[in-house]
């Protein structure tokens, strides 16, 4: 509705799509201190569920 789209730049990488760009910085991330997919299945799932 307000005409915005997320989108995250990265140096040379452009991405758009909250799903992408969710599991990107989860990714690029990973190990340090956060784990933004969580640590047990249930944590999973639901990291899963609202990313969609």
């Amino acid at each position: 509705p307000l005409g915005q789209l997320p989108v995250i730049q990265d140096g040379d990488l452009t991405l758009f799509e909250s799903r992408a760009i969710i599991k990107y910085l989860a990714k690029k991330n990973e190990g340090k201190g956060s784990n933004l997919w969580g640590s047990t299945l249930t944590e999973q799932t639901l990291v899963e569920q609202w990313s969609q």
